[in-house]
């Protein structure tokens, strides 16, 4: 849970982003905290956190013609934790943006969970 509430940390294991900050980097996440984020080979692109609980948080970040929607959330099971990392694409051109964006998220998604599973044992 505090890895994901890191924000400045979020490259150790979401390795497609170069660097991610709240602004002031002091600022907690809650909702309204906004900040910026660059992936690799895009423009640094600002995020707010739109939504946050015991279970976990969305951000959204503006995209030409829409937004990009992330939704992380840790949930426990009998048999420890469930992950699971959304993202969607919203606004006018959210259709676009889905086609064009969208595979590139289902091929890195699956080795960046790995990855934040790997920290958070790391962490324990």
């Amino acid at each position: 849970w505090n890895g994901w509430l890191d924000v400045a940390r979020w490259p150790t294991w979401d390795d497609p982003l170069e660097h991610a900050r709240l602004d002031p980097p002091s600022t907690k996440v809650t909702p309204g905290a906004r900040g910026t984020l660059k992936s690799r080979g895009a423009p640094a692109s600002s995020f707010e956190i739109v939504a946050l609980d015991e279970h976990g948080y969305v951000f959204s970040s503006p995209l030409p013609l829409g937004e990009l929607r992330v939704a992380r959330t840790l949930e426990a099971t009998p048999d420890g934790c469930a992950v699971t990392h959304e993202v969607s694409f919203g606004g006018l051109g959210g259709w676009l943006l889905s086609w064009w964006l969208a595979p590139g998220f289902r091929r890195s998604l699956p080795r960046v969970m790995q990855a934040l599973v790997r920290r958070a044992e790391e962490l324990s």
